[in-house]
């Protein structure tokens, strides 16, 4: 008994809210998921779709500096404005280039860039296709973006998708759980609905707990207050260094630009991997994110701040001296995604991310099944009445 609530009467309930929300937000839940696992490769499969755009060909030169690079590339689009350069130390590849939407609707660019001269090579095949999957990731593809209800929707399907990992643990647990036959034995022996019951609590018990991680950190991007709550929690507020008066340059490639380049360029090794510099906004400083080449995710940075102003170097934050706390709140992308571990960790939430469409059609054909079931009965009633 828990609560003063009869157990089969809190598993009644628990199921029943179960099976409803896996009807009514289980596609939503599954489309999310599909998406996710497409996107989960995407880098890789732009570059090696568009080996003339991430790679420089013809003959060597010497590459121009950031500013000088930013104030040739200038306003290509008044739409659109600078918000991060990426800088590979592997003098065969070509240099990205993140430009912002002037208005919230308005999804980012991305394109890169020949730092010989600052031509604009373009964007990578396959940027529209992906860009259209992350739309429907993360708005379902509907107006307005990240300010219209397609993030709320989503974001009450990352709550389902909590509710639904802690109930099935809970409606999945064998009464000996320390034998592993009822966590991992599907009897193929069974047909119809008890064959359906068993794959999805096989299934649903091998994922539940990706599932949650999943949902957990889906919710990061979705409220404001769940992010800050988790950051207290993990003890990783952030700390962002301001200068006590910032001013904020006010053209691209700006003189500091290249300022800060030189500063951090004499702190690091020549095969410093990849390093992106985001523009300062808003009064914040100058960021420069340092990922190393042999980095397991895409998160594992050392941040360098500048004062906007002159350049100088205001902090160093180094990704070996951050704590555990810290660690999990910098990279929760590559938490969500699983890439956190590497590609092992990374493949298996793909092959969990595919799993949510059956569990979903099981769950739905489970109660067709059922109705069909229950209509049958009543009327066998009706016939002996």
């Amino acid at each position: 008994m828990i609560l003063g609530i009869d157990n089969v009467k809190m598993r009644a309930v628990l199921s029943s809210i179960h099976r409803w929300l896996g009807l009514t937000f289980g596609a939503v839940v599954a489309v999310m998921a599909t998406t996710g696992a497409m996107l989960s490769f995407e880098d890789g499969m732009m570059d090696s779709l568009s080996p003339h755009v991430v790679r420089l060909t013809g003959a060597e030169a010497p590459f121009l500096r950031p500013d000088d690079l930013l104030a040739r590339v200038g306003r290509a689009d008044p739409r659109f404005r600078v918000e991060r350069l990426t800088i590979y130390s592997d003098h065969r590849r070509s240099w990205r280039l993140r430009l912002a939407g002037e208005r919230p609707w308005m999804r980012e660019r991305e394109i890169y860039i020949d730092p010989r001269d600052g031509r604009i090579i373009g964007a990578r095949n396959g940027q529209s296709f992906f860009d259209c999957v992350e739309d429907i990731h993360r708005f379902l593809a509907l107006p307005g973006r990240g300010s219209g209800p397609g993030r709320q929707i989503t974001a009450i399907a990352a709550l389902c998708v909590v509710y639904l990992s802690l109930s099935g643990i809970y409606l999945r647990w064998p009464r000996k759980p320390f034998s592993w036959r009822p966590w991992f034995a599907i009897d193929f022996r069974r047909r119809g609905a008890p064959l359906y019951r068993n794959l999805h609590a096989v299934i649903g018990g091998w994922g539940a707990i990706l599932y949650l991680v999943s949902g957990l950190t889906a919710l990061w991007w979705s409220y404001g207050w769940y992010r800050s709550g988790v950051q207290h929690l993990l003890d990783a507020v952030p700390e962002r260094p301001r200068p006590a008066v910032v001013s904020t340059p006010a053209v691209y490639g700006a003189a500091v630009y290249g300022t800060v380049w030189s500063r951090f360029d004499a702190n690091v090794e020549p095969d410093f991997g990849a390093a992106t510099i985001f523009m300062a906004a808003h009064g914040n400083p100058i960021r420069i994110s340092r990922l190393a080449a042999h980095a397991r995710h895409g998160h594992m940075t050392d941040d360098y701040y500048f004062d906007a102003r002159d350049g100088r170097q205001i902090k160093i934050d180094l990704y070996r001296n951050r704590n555990a706390g810290a660690v999990i709140a910098t990279s929760m992308f590559e938490v969500h995604r699983g890439s956190f571990l590497g590609l092992p960790g990374q493949i298996v939430m793909v092959v969990s991310s595919l799993s949510v469409t059956f569990l979903f059609a099981t769950g739905t054909w489970m109660y067709f099944l059922r109705k069909r079931r229950t209509g049958e009965t009543r009327e066998v009633a009706k016939g002996r009445a």
